[in-house]
């Protein structure tokens, strides 16, 4: 992501849950921003969504929702713990239709989203006025964001580190904003996937000779994936970090290795590393001392 996508700063603070009036759409000037939204949320190499769904609809959305949990998604609820933040302040950043953050709000979490990009935050702002879910939207960089320090309880952020020329720069503004004893929790795509395993698997089934071709999944992006290394090495100022590898379908999984358990293969080669770490209760002194 680069500083040309960065506008000038817009808070949009309305609660919309509030509001009595249908919602209005946004204008469809960014139909591939909204179809590329759409593909990265249901986490699949392709989206098909039948033609009942018009685009922006409540239906669609929900449709939406419905494929990212399904199946090969069915982590994602129960590793975001959904319902255990009710009355705490949760900040989202990352490039998404909103769909985790709207089940966030529905269990009565307090919901900032930061984006960068207008057309984007207007798409998750759509989701819940259709849901009638209140929520503060800000046009602002994740590099500078206009929070106050020590003033959010969670940090959820989606698919932003690997996105982002100067991802420290948007830790050190998480663990600004982020109150001491406050949670980090982040998805980013994983190095040495399930590719990794089924080009072994190729090389020992062809000849040396012929070319290993592997499937990748556009949709998750690998020129800039984490290990666990190197995750734990950026998210290092945060306590008691855990990294989970997760999000594994059985197309995915080379023929010889099916009989396998899918959800044992997925805790060594799924796609995604989610992060789940505190800001120390110590930064409360150091930052009361420093100001």
């Amino acid at each position: 992501m680069s500083d040309a996508l960065f506008g000038p700063l817009r808070i949009w603070q309305e609660e919309t849950g509030r509001r009595q009036s249908l919602p209005v759409p946004p204008a469809p000037s960014c139909t591939s921003l909204l179809q590329q939204l759409a593909f990265d949320e249901v986490l699949r190499p392709s989206l098909h969504l039948r033609e009942a769904f018009e685009p922006l609809s409540l239906a669609w959305y929900q449709e939406i929702e419905r494929l990212r949990y399904h199946r090969h998604g069915r982590w994602i609820p129960n590793l975001l713990d959904f319902g255990k933040y009710r009355g705490e302040r949760l900040l989202g950043l990352g490039t998404s239709l909103g769909t985790d953050l709207v089940n966030y709000a529905a269990r009565g979490v307090e919901v900032l989203v930061a984006s960068p990009i207008a057309e984007q935050l207007a798409f998750v702002r759509h989701n819940f006025d259709l849901r009638r879910l209140p929520g503060i939207f800000l046009h602002a960089s994740p590099r500078a964001l206009p929070i106050e320090s020590t003033s959010v309880d969670l940090v959820f952020v989606n698919g932003l580190f690997h996105d982002t020329q100067d991802s420290a720069r948007v830790v050190e503004e998480t663990y600004r904003v982020l109150k001491p004893g406050g949670k980090l929790v982040a998805i980013v795509p994983a190095r040495q996937e399930i590719n990794f395993l089924a080009s072994i698997v190729k090389r020992f089934r062809r000849p040396r000779s012929t070319p290993v071709t592997v499937r990748n999944d556009p949709s998750l992006p690998m020129a800039s994936a984490f290990d666990r290394r190197s995750l734990s090495h950026l998210l290092a100022r945060f306590q008691e970090g855990h990294i989970y590898r997760r999000h594994l379908r059985r197309a995915d999984v080379p023929h010889l290795c099916r009989w396998l358990p899918l959800g044992m293969m997925e805790r060594f080669t799924g796609r995604l590393l989610v992060f789940k770490g505190f800001k120390p209760v110590s930064a409360g002194r150091a930052e009361s001392l420093a100001a």
